[in-house]
């Protein structure tokens, strides 16, 4: 029988490496399990089933994984909660798409933000896609980004050049998306991870280090995970 796990998922300030690290190590001892305590130290209690094997969105798979990289990160589109087959606005405010459904262009929200104060641009969504079909990343969901155009010739090393892939950062603001053919239902392909920013330098230590601190970064004002039990 698996070991259930408890994750603390805390909203903070911007402190910096150093104060984080304090901060952590002041008041993971503190966190209590109770719904009063936690609504009191802003806490959102997680119940994620098994140790999670890491926080990367761009690598894991599972469930327990998924769980808490939603309250982290968001896309550019999310769910309607009321409706499964719909998709909001996420990360970008609007989107649109050509008359055959081949060429997707998604416009980002003006006030998008990194946890650090950053702004989150059109490059991060696509150095995200660049860093999964890099083939020496070995990312699982990187087959189903080959509906781009390029893209699977570039996942299996054909070409090292990522300018034929069908991705452009038109400007900070305006990410096009090129497939290879036409696609009605592209949209809830990027509610999931490969629909996920990356920040373009590393951000998540071992998931297995008890306490989590992405050298500040998320997509939320969820900035630090303590591992209760």
């Amino acid at each position: 029988m698996r070991e259930a796990k408890a994750w603390a998922i805390v909203a903070i300030p911007i402190l910096g490496a150093v104060g984080l690290g304090w901060w952590l190590a002041t008041r993971a001892s503190s966190l209590g399990t109770t719904l009063a305590h936690a609504n009191a130290q802003k806490v959102l209690l997680l119940h994620v089933g098994s140790e999670p094997s890491g926080l990367d969105p761009q690598q894991v798979r599972g469930i327990p994984e998924s769980t808490i990289i939603n309250c982290l990160f968001e896309g550019l589109l999310i769910s309607d909660p009321s409706d499964s087959a719909r998709q909001l606005p996420g990360v970008a405010e609007r989107w649109e798409h050509n008359e055959d459904y081949s060429v997707w262009t998604f416009y980002i929200r003006p006030d998008a933000r990194w946890s650090n104060g950053d702004p989150l641009t059109a490059s991060d969504f696509a150095f995200s896609i660049q860093r999964i079909l890099t083939p020496e990343f070995g990312a699982f969901f990187a087959d189903e980004l080959h509906v781009l155009r390029g893209t699977e010739d570039f996942h299996k090393g054909k070409t090292k050049d990522f300018t034929q892939v069908g991705v452009r950062a038109v400007d900070p603001r305006t990410l096009r998306l090129e497939l290879i053919g036409q696609l009605p239902t592209f949209s809830p392909l990027l509610l999931t991870m490969p629909g996920f920013p990356s920040i373009q330098q590393p951000f998540f230590g071992s998931a297995n280090s008890g306490i989590e601190a992405p050298n500040g970064l998320s997509r939320t004002p969820l900035l630090a995970m303590v591992h209760l039990f």
